[in-house]
């Protein structure tokens, strides 16, 4: 278990995103009083974008009443970053072909929405 923490953290160094904030524990919320979804979208890269080979930079917003406990950016299923607080920015070296990323967004009572986008790297 340690090697795969120790790997997990090293991939998450080097691969340009990842959350480098403290995480603080989320204030207590009742589930019977959140009524709201988050809101979710990724801001950049456009759909249907065509990027250059190299570091593509995910930027996503994220937003509820209550509250964000984390920001999932995926690609092509894999997940690349996990953030506690905003801004929500990924720069994943994505390999050329077409790509799907998605955006996960968990509220502090862990209700979920997401957003995708496809995306192709020439």
């Amino acid at each position: 278990m340690l090697r795969f923490v120790t790997a997990l953290f090293i991939l998450l160094s080097f691969s340009g995103c990842g959350d480098d904030k403290k995480p603080t524990a989320p204030p207590h919320v009742d589930p019977v009083q959140d009524r709201e979804y988050p809101y979710v979208e990724i801001t950049s890269p456009a759909q249907g974008a065509r990027l250059p080979y190299g570091a593509v930079r995910i930027t996503v917003y994220a937003t509820d009443d209550t509250g964000i406990q984390v920001v999932y950016t995926i690609v092509d299923g894999v997940t690349k970053s996990a953030d506690r607080s905003a801004p929500y920015i990924c720069s994943p070296i994505i390999a050329r072909g077409g790509h799907r990323i998605c955006a996960q967004a968990y509220d502090l009572v862990g209700k979920l929405s997401w957003d995708c986008i496809d995306i192709t790297v020439y």
